[in-house]
């Protein structure tokens, strides 16, 4: 006696399921299509907080790094640490380059506009636009279509 069981549709799933030990490639190459999207939605974020932005600095230095299915968004903004998780800032150093161009720009001495930003404490509250503007990515469903999307391609479908 013979059975007879047609399991050609099966090839695809059994093929993915194959992959599972290049899961971790599949999932890096997913993050990998996505990192400029959460730059731009990070820099989004940034704008829309009430930091006034004189140099854009702080914008272009966002940076996504994927190491296997870790994602690391982060920032070589030295005040980047301050804006996301908020905190009292120490007196600025009124000598670096960046006070002297601010001092420049208001007609103030450089010492002064250091004070006022010790003063006014811009980074007391957190604002978290990291967090914030790769939610909103991570949230949109992308990565997931992207990770199927790229399986199926892997997989020969």
């Amino acid at each position: 006696m013979y059975v007879n069981f047609d399991i050609s549709g099966a090839k695809s799933i059994i093929n993915r399921w194959k992959q599972q030990d290049f899961w971790d490639k599949i999932s890096e190459a997913a993050l990998n299509e996505i990192s400029e999207d959460i730059v731009d939605s990070v820099q989004s974020a940034i704008e829309v907080t009430d930091l006034k932005s004189h140099t854009g600095r702080l914008k272009e230095s966002i940076v996504v790094t994927v190491i296997g299915n870790e994602l690391i968004v982060g920032s070589s903004h030295p005040a980047m640490n301050l804006v996301e998780f908020g905190g009292p800032s120490p007196f600025p150093n009124w000598k670096s380059a960046t006070i002297q161009e601010y001092a420049r720009r208001y007609g103030k001495p450089a010492f002064v506009v250091a004070r006022g930003i010790f003063k006014n404490q811009p980074f007391a509250n957190a604002r978290q636009p990291i967090a914030t503007g790769t939610k909103r990515v991570l949230k949109t469903g992308q990565l997931a279509k992207i990770t199927h999307r790229i399986a199926k391609e892997r997989s020969g479908n």
